[in-house]
């Protein structure tokens, strides 16, 4: 006997079959039943759902020697032809393949014709959301009134890719994805009938691995059942590359206590036993839901459909992390799906957003102190300290000079910022940016447009790429939300002012008219020929200037 896959062999061929559509499968008996057909349906839903099989069997109840009839006999020529596939009355078309209007047209110059033996001829477009806009615009007048016993069924995945004129014309019904507990339920039944050992584990992994799909549960059964002989839930993993919920409580353990080096070996570890990242991220994703919602409805509520040993497991973790921490590692895996398509590696991506939940400036400052703490403990101690050069940190040496300067200079020194400070907050800016963006995002967008040009002191000089973002960026409210965000990520209170493309030219062209005026002061050249020195800037001569006059 040849063999046919389970998805076709337990294809519902009556309403009573149908798993969890009742309300589509009440409303459709009750128009057989009141003889109230109506030329055209638009079945709309997730794939699996049986939009199709109940396509065919709402043509069994129009064309049954009894019907209309809401129970078909299946017993007579037209249930078993339709059955079959073999009634030339019942129409299946792949839109996906015959999307043109030249095949409309040529359904619409064949829909003229009577029925060949049943009562009614029924045209089901399957994928209907694949036709072009010509073939539909082709097909209205004929779907608006189509002939005497004729009717049109379309079955879409993607109801919101119908023009609105064809589903105006419809009755339209939406399919609902099937539940955990429905799937579960069908697979016991058809194991059972298929004598089939299969552990509820495995089944309702099964299950949850199908996301609403009875057939990519019956298919996924049937490659189990193939595989092995006793169905495990070890089996199954195994077949569909899941991690266990062990690997994944300790994935999340590793992103909340910040254990990059642990998180990245277990992304790793997945990564060579040839798991796949996307079947990871998403099993990732199940988990965080099931905590979430263990974590707001409690332990009864998820005991049921993920097992009482996984809430346990799941239980343990909740008290260690908050809804609002998941929430938002949830929505950063989220994104991470959409994204991983552009990596060559995708477990890269997978480490990348990781690292992101474990706030990576904070991660980088941590590991930055430990590499020059290493970085001193190697260097030999120097009893004399080394010339302080252009742009390096200014250390203050014991000091001949009386206390009241000796204390005026280290304070001055104190208040002076290293030139690589202004190096850390250009390489800290997008971190600041996203702290802004936590808070305030139209503030953060136009902040994109803003680069960190120069620190003194205290004081971040920032250039806008227009004018009118300076006069935006300037209020009050903007200035603080963006002080407290470099004040989180650098530790450190700074002040911020913003100039304009225009404005930073002027004073650049201000600078070199003064450097220039300078250069032919008779003085001035003499100092420079003395020393074989340069003016840097007005504003580096000014402070020497000032100190001059201090001392």
């Amino acid at each position: 006997m040849k063999y046919i896959a389970l998805y076709r062999k337990y294809r519902p061929q009556v309403f009573e079959d149908v798993v969890e559509q009742d309300t589509v499968v009440k409303i459709l008996q009750e128009a057989l039943k009141q003889k109230k057909i109506a030329h055209a349906y638009l079945f709309a839903g997730p794939k699996g759902t049986g939009k199709t099989s109940i396509a065919r069997i709402f043509a069994k109840g129009l064309n049954c020697e009894n019907g209309p009839t809401p129970h078909p006999c299946m017993k007579c020529e037209q249930c078993l032809s339709i059955t079959n596939g073999t009634n030339l009355d019942v129409i299946e078309i792949d839109a996906a393949s015959n999307r043109g209007i030249d095949e409309i047209r040529d359904l619409k110059e064949k829909v003229k014709y009577a029925p060949v033996s049943a009562q009614y001829k029924v045209y089901i477009i399957d994928e209907a959301h694949m036709l072009t806009m010509q073939a539909f615009n082709a097909l209205l007048k004929t779907l608006e009134e189509p002939p005497e016993n004729v009717v049109f069924i379309l079955a879409t995945t993607e109801p919101e890719k119908i023009p609105a004129t064809i589903l105006s014309r419809c009755e339209r019904f939406y399919f609902k994805r099937i539940t955990l507990k429905g799937i579960f339920g069908k697979m016991k039944e058809v194991a059972e009938k298929e004598n089939f050992k299969i552990e509820d584990a495995a089944a309702m992994l099964i299950a949850r691995f199908s996301t609403g799909s009875l057939r990519n549960a019956l298919s996924l059964l049937d490659q189990a059942a193939t595989m092995f002989d006793e169905i495990t839930e070890e089996n199954v993993r195994s077949l569909l590359g899941m991690p266990r919920e062990e690997v994944l409580y300790e994935f999340l353990k590793a992103i909340i206590e910040k254990n990059a080096q642990r998180a990245i070996r277990i992304i790793r570890n997945i990564e060579e036993s040839g798991k796949d990242s996307k079947i990871f991220v998403n099993e990732f994703l199940s988990y965080l839901q099931e905590l979430i919602n263990l974590k707001i409805l409690g332990f009864d509520s998820v005991k049921e459909e993920i097992g009482e040993e996984t809430a346990k497991l799941l239980r343990e973790q909740a008290k260690f992390v908050s809804v609002g921490r998941l929430t938002d590692i949830s929505w950063k895996f989220a994104d991470l799906t959409n994204s991983m398509r552009f990596f060559p590696d995708p477990f890269f991506a997978v480490e990348l957003t990781a690292l992101q939940c474990m706030d990576i400036s904070s991660l980088g400052k941590k590991y930055e102190e430990e590499t020059h703490l290493s970085e001193r403990e190697e260097k030999p101690k120097e009893k004399k300290l080394p010339a302080k050069e252009e742009g390096s940190e200014s250390v203050s040496a014991p000091s001949k000079a009386p206390p009241e300067k000796a204390a005026e200079q280290v304070s001055e020194s104190s208040k002076e910022i290293p030139t690589e400070g202004f190096e850390f907050i250009k390489a800290q800016w997008k971190n600041i940016l996203e702290e802004v963006r936590k808070v305030n995002k139209p503030l953060h967008a136009i902040l994109e447009r803003v680069h960190p040009v120069e620190l003194n002191g205290d004081v971040i000089s920032l250039i806008a790429e227009k004018k009118f973002y300076v006069d935006i960026l300037k209020t009050e409210e903007n200035i603080n939300t963006l002080r407290k965000a470099i004040e989180t990520v650098t530790k450190r209170k700074f002040s911020v002012r913003y100039i304009g493309k225009q404005e930073e030219e002027k004073e650049k062209e201000d600078n070199e008219e003064e450097i220039k005026k300078l250069k032919e002061n008779n003085e001035i050249k003499k100092i420079l020929t003395l020393f074989d020195g340069n003016i840097a800037s007005i504003k580096n001569v000014n402070e020497e200037g000032n100190k001059n006059e201090k001392s």
